[in-house]
């Protein structure tokens, strides 16, 4: 069976550069979710710094520059050749006090300085291949952020859409008695010549995971909740992914 390529070589096809160019628009509920972010985060000091984290090619930088005019923008990927788009679409946009380079999220809790906000739009959390490294990440998190900094994320669920609940069923069916590889919440992936695991959350394993790490005041709600919160409607066959926003302990 072939393995999974790690995320970097994942990312660094060009192909993949090339759909995240074009896909440049930020969502309205994604605009949403960076505003729930900055406004607890500034319940405890000024937003100043932000992380954004798993960027592409950096297509939600001027939706957090437009919320935060003045705070310094850290961008992340882990592939070099998205961090080397991302810095062309930083100059084309001329965005200023933004930076971008290339990490691993598993390898940002020694980065200072410490953020206000961490944002993670692209289900970058979902692109971890192990429970041991979804452990790492988001200790990882926790360190990045300041005592009262806040966390938005957005990632993707078994029970999104009515087909994918019947599949991811029947997956952790098979993955209890290890007729497939990886857990219940996982799928392989594929684009171009790499495969890799993509894991789907439940909001009661990424509560769990959050609050473990050093996290409360966790928020974990549906795209579709929020569509009928706000009134916006979204597409029949949206993934429905869990957006989430959660603030370090000061602990």
């Amino acid at each position: 069976m072939d393995r999974s390529s790690p995320s970097a070589e994942f990312w660094s096809q060009d192909s993949q550069v090339q759909a995240f160019s074009v896909n440049s628009q930020v969502l309205l509920y994604e605009t949403a979710l960076i505003g729930e972010a900055i406004t607890a985060a500034a319940i405890s000091g000024e937003v100043q710094q932000v992380h954004a984290v798993g960027v592409g090619t950096g297509r939600e930088l001027p939706a957090i520059r437009l919320q935060l005019p003045e705070a310094k923008i850290s961008a992340w990927d882990v592939a070099d050749p998205m961090v080397e788009a991302c810095s062309k679409f930083i100059q084309a946009q001329g965005l200023t006090n933004v930076s971008v380079g290339q990490a691993n999220i598993v390898d940002l809790g020694g980065l200072s300085p410490q953020a206000d906000v961490v944002i993670l739009l692209n289900a970058i959390l979902c692109y971890v291949n192990t429970p041991q490294d979804r452990r790492r990440a988001l200790e990882a998190l926790q360190q990045l952020l300041r005592p009262g900094g806040t966390i938005a994320a957005v990632v993707h669920q078994p029970n999104g859409r009515i087909d994918w609940a019947t599949w991811f069923g029947l997956r952790s069916l098979l993955a209890r008695i290890s007729l497939v590889e990886g857990g219940s919440g996982d799928r392989r992936i594929s684009h171009g010549n790499s495969t890799m695991l993509f894991h789907h959350y439940t909001p009661n394993e990424l509560h769990r995971l959050l609050s473990s790490a050093g996290f409360e005041q966790i928020q974990i709600r549906s795209l579709r909740a929020w569509s009928r919160e706000t009134g916006h409607k979204i597409p029949l066959r949206s993934p429905n992914p869990l957006m989430v926003t959660a603030v370090r302990s000061d602990n």
